[in-house]
């Protein structure tokens, strides 16, 4: 048996005071009922009929059970307690009520209750049954988080190596901007071929050369993480300069170098830098001759050249992510 709340056995008894009398006397068979208690608190007249009315017609019990009502006066008015056996053990159940009359009115119910406890008292309206719980979802793998596009402006500086004044390689050093947006990019370089000197002819005659340009390109490709895999092609426009030692007259000499520029980079990103790798081409699209009067021609720039470096940028400004953050 299990214990009911005070407002249950409230609702109940005011379902019996308005009801009561609409109600037929009946008998609960196999239910023997016993009151004790001061004069002045007689059991109801009707107490067995009015279990039976509460549990209803249809109700049986599936042995015999005796109910044991006791009263006692008390400061606050009256102690009702109720014991009831059955086959299926002993529950026992306690009331302060102002008076006798409100001891009289609840008694039935209680007895009621202990032997159907899911009946529903006169007044309450029995709660429905919980939907069941819907079936969870499978689970979803978790979207990979959006990359944070870095900052869209770099400067910096690159040192390599290239062919466009001799046959053989010469230093290089550029000053790099560059923006780039997703897979786009666009960049802006001063570059300075260091002057080398090389000797020509049984007159022991040196030459030195070297080439400064402004070019302007651009790369195209996609991005691996924090990788950039580009194409790039640009132009770039400059001086070609020479001077001769070793002959009679020494000469300082100048051209005008213009040439195209083919290839790719690889670039990696972390944090505030990039690091590059770029391998560009040449066509020189004015090809400068080194040229003496007693000597002739010593050397013309090759049709095409090769340029290979290495540099290091640092980003510069901030760009929204696409998952919503800032990168600054």
């Amino acid at each position: 048996m299990r214990p009911i709340g005070y407002g249950g056995v409230w609702l109940a008894v005011l379902g019996l005071v308005l009801g009561g009398g609409a109600a037929h006397a009946q008998e609960l068979a196999g239910l023997q009922l016993s009151w004790s208690g001061p004069a002045s608190c007689a059991a109801p007249p009707r107490l067995q009929g009015e279990v039976a009315e509460l549990l209803g017609r249809d109700f049986q019990l599936s042995s015999a059970a005796e109910a044991r009502v006791q009263v006692r006066a008390i400061e606050a008015g009256y102690s009702l307690q109720l014991e009831v056996r059955t086959q299926d053990g002993i529950g026992r159940r306690e009331l302060s009520l102002p008076s006798c009359d409100e001891a009289q009115k609840a008694a039935p119910l209680l007895i009621a209750l202990s032997l159907n406890p899911d009946l529903v008292p006169p007044g309450e309206t029995p709660e429905p049954e919980p939907a069941p719980a819907p079936a969870p979802a499978p689970d979803e793998p978790e979207p990979a988080p959006d990359a944070v596009e870095a900052p869209p402006w770099g400067v910096g500086l690159s040192i390599g190596v290239d062919t466009a004044t001799r046959s053989t390689a010469s230093p290089i050093a550029q000053l790099r901007a560059r923006w780039q947006r997703r897979w786009f990019q666009a960049a802006a370089d001063v570059a300075l071929v260091a002057p080398l000197t090389d000797s020509y002819g049984s007159e022991a005659v040196e030459l030195r050369s070297g080439v400064w340009a402004v070019g302007l390109g651009a790369c195209a490709g996609p991005n691996f993480g924090a990788f950039y895999l580009a194409g790039c092609a640009g132009l770039e426009l400059g001086q070609y300069w020479a001077s001769s030692q070793g002959v009679a007259v020494e000469n300082d000499d100048s051209a005008l170098w213009s040439a195209a520029r083919l290839g790719g980079q690889l670039a990696y990103t972390i944090g505030r830098f990039a690091l590059q790798l770029e391998v560009l081409g040449s066509v020189p699209l004015t090809r400068p001759v080194l040229a003496l009067d007693d000597l002739g021609v010593l050397h013309t720039t090759a049709p095409a050249s090769l340029r290979a470096s290495l540099g290091l940028l640092v980003l510069l400004g901030s760009v929204d992510s696409p998952s919503g953050g800032q990168y600054h």
